[in-house]
């Protein structure tokens, strides 16, 4: 039954992108998903000379046309990017060709069920976990393909009040009910496969400067225990 979820999720997301992907980025900017959006550009550019070194491979979960990716691509040898939609990523590519930048390798299908290829110098994604049905068996499986001390950074709904409302238009919309998660959630899977958190911080639309509708989290993994 889970397994049939997960395929039905996976069809409908990559539809529901696949078709928007033209105007994705002008939904993005330009209407009031701006607000999230923005704010979390501004968190990741904050935070990233501190997690990038200039080396090693990054992987890169739900790409889509590649607004965090260039930046990414300029502070490392290269990025794996993934995106369950060809069209996205074929925006990606156009505009990573039309700025000359050529250490990103797209990946198109399920981030959830990836074949990896690291080890990874970091890896970020930006309100993409929503979707996946499993997360902690991700993380698990994920944690033994990074480099000791690399950074897992991310940025995902946080459940409240309001984010329920957004959910509730999000099924109404792409008829996926995209999931949230609590801070102390995201540090017990974070936990569970090993990975140290960093911070776990709520940003946007907070109520008496406590909450808000995302999550800002940095975990690291200190690699293999030798015990």
């Amino acid at each position: 039954a889970l397994m049939q979820r997960r395929l039905e999720t996976q069809g409908a997301a990559e539809s529901f992108y696949d078709d928007l992907a033209g105007t994705y980025d002008q939904e993005q900017f330009g209407t009031a998903v701006a607000l999230s959006r923005n704010l979390e550009l501004e968190l990741f550019r904050r935070r990233l000379p501190g997690l990038l070194r200039g080396r090693g491979t990054v992987l890169e979960l739900g790409a889509g046309t590649g607004i965090f990716t260039l930046e990414l691509a300029r502070r490392c040898t290269e990025v794996h990017a993934v995106d369950l939609s060809g069209n996205m990523l074929r925006h990606l590519e156009r505009k990573a060709g039309a700025a000359g930048v050529t250490n990103i390798r797209t990946r198109e299908g399920d981030a959830e069920a990836l074949e990896f290829e690291g080890p990874y110098a970091a890896v970020f994604s930006f309100l993409v976990f929503e979707y996946f049905h499993d997360l902690p068996a991700f993380f698990r499986r994920l944690a033994p393909h990074l480099e000791p001390g690399a950074p897992v950074y991310f940025i995902t709904a946080r459940t409240s009040f309001l984010r329920f409302w957004t959910q509730v238009g999000n099924a109404l919309r792409q008829g996926i009910w995209l999931k949230s998660r609590s801070r102390r959630e995201v540090v017990r899977l974070l936990r569970a496969a090993g990975i140290e958190t960093v911070r776990a911080e709520g940003h946007l639309l907070k109520l008496f400067g406590r909450g808000g509708m995302i999550l800002e989290v940095e975990g690291r993994w200190p690699g293999p225990s030798h015990d």
